[in-house]
């Protein structure tokens, strides 16, 4: 019988985990929990605020609606869109808005927000504005 030992490493910031260092560390440069991640889809799109701000301000809007219900959570879509519209405003990049919602543990936003389809119009924009073609 043969018995190998193999090494595993584990993002820092989220449970993702791999057998190679090379893409663990790649993957924890951009991974959306850390809080100084480095993203390349900003280059693709206006950027804006830095990440901090938009985790301070998603926390904001949380801390100030935990108040108005006493400190329980009730939410509806429309306040989702409020929070989700203001980030845009901020800064229109799919992945930071990820970020922003991921770190500022606000689960209940995920709902309204789909990153995929977000990345793709993000990449649609892209191909129409840079290259003159559509995806379709």
């Amino acid at each position: 019988m043969k018995s190998i030992k193999r090494w595993r490493y584990y993002c820092d910031y989220c449970k993702k985990s791999g057998g190679s260092r090379y893409h663990m560390e790649k993957h924890e440069k951009r991974c959306t929990n850390n809080p100084n991640r480095v993203c390349n889809l900003c280059n693709f799109c206006d950027g804006g605020a830095p990440l901090k701000e938009l985790v301070a301000f998603v926390k904001k809007y949380i801390q100030s609606k935990q108040n108005d219900f006493g400190g329980k959570d009730f939410w509806s879509t429309d306040e989702e869109s409020v929070v989700l519209a203001g980030l845009r405003e901020m800064n229109n990049c799919p992945a930071c808005i990820l970020s922003a919602l991921r770190q500022s543990g606000a689960p209940f936003l995920f709902q309204s927000f789909d990153f995929k389809k977000e990345k793709a119009a993000l990449w649609d924009n892209v191909n129409v504005d840079e290259m003159g073609c559509n995806r379709n």
